[in-house]
């Protein structure tokens, strides 16, 4: 079920994109309103499940250790494993953004050092709250929004799990009461980036899996579980490249071919990338902690 959540999620928010892209230059006069409706509905759609699955996962992961005995619940070897998980693939993702992307040459000259390091953290809206994205790659705002959650997951868990359902409606109220408190900024999207105004998607997926709300048949599909491995890197990679929908506006089939095309090796790269790093994170810690053991023993 998860694994099928995440890919309807990255297609719902590729195809936003794209419509969004396209609408802006060749298509604006004649969407009218329809552009917005379909790119805040498909796009807002798949980020919502895409926290809502990080949610499920984690509970279904960690929550017995969280709210069960606390003991059992290692929460800085939790942060790490989701910083491992998040931070190659999208640092990766920013170095591929700046040499595929649009005008690499233009893009160095005008390198500002701050945005970038910012844009590195994940947590650029933080400081910009009317810049959506970041420095390359504007989808790393996601980055900072989910690490956030996951450092409120514990929290979260525990109180749901006392809670129940009337925990669940006071979270989505307090949701609630920061999105219309928050500024709207020039953009009139910062709750949309902002971590405790997208905390309701997250919780419901945490309640669901504690209630048992979900759908417990699991996937056999070697294809299905590569296509949900590859939703992430999708998602990092498919934005710094839109530019390829309008190099040449005539040629728009075409060009959506190219542009799939590009996004799919370059997802597969990031993926590939990925998994070598932790590979290689995991035998580094494994030869540090067999020589910390010989030192003891010595």
């Amino acid at each position: 079920m998860f694994d099928v959540m995440r890919i309807a999620a990255i297609v719902g928010i590729v195809l936003a994109h794209i419509w969004y892209a396209l609408g802006i230059t060749l298509l604006y006069s004649n969407l009218g309103g329809w552009r917005q409706t379909i790119t805040s509905s498909m796009g807002g759609y798949g980020v919502a499940i895409f926290l809502l699955v990080s949610g499920c996962v984690i509970e279904y992961t960690y929550g017995e250790k969280v709210w069960g005995s606390i003991s059992k619940f290692d929460f800085v070897s939790f942060i790490e494993k989701r910083i491992l998980r998040l931070y190659p693939a999208y640092w990766f993702s920013i170095l591929l953004g700046l040499l595929f992307g649009y005008n690499f040459l233009a893009t160095l000259t005008s390198f500002n050092w701050l945005e970038f390091i910012k844009t590195m953290t994940g947590f650029v809206v933080f400081f910009n709250l009317d810049f959506s994205g970041g420095y390359i790659n504007p989808m790393g705002w996601f980055i900072g929004v989910i690490l956030c959650l996951y450092f409120l997951f514990p929290m979260i868990s525990r109180f749901l799990k006392n809670n129940g359902i009337q925990g669940l409606v006071l979270i989505f109220l307090f949701v609630w009461f920061v999105r219309i408190t928050i500024p709207e900024g020039a953009s009139g999207l910062n709750w949309y980036w902002f971590p405790l105004s997208r905390m309701a998607e997250f919780a419901l997926g945490i309640y669901m899996v504690q209630t048992g709300l979900y759908l417990k048949t699991i996937n056999t599909s070697k294809i299905i579980q590569f296509a949900s491995d590859l939703s992430f890197p999708i998602f990092l990679v498919h934005f710094p490249v839109l530019y390829i929908l309008t190099t040449t506006p005539q040629a728009y089939y075409e060009n959506l071919i190219l542009y799939v095309t590009v996004v799919l090796l370059l997802a597969y790269i990031v993926y590939l990338f990925d998994l070598s790093f932790k590979k290689f994170y995991g035998n580094l810690k494994l030869r540090l902690k067999t020589r910390r053991e010989m030192a003891r023993r010595t």
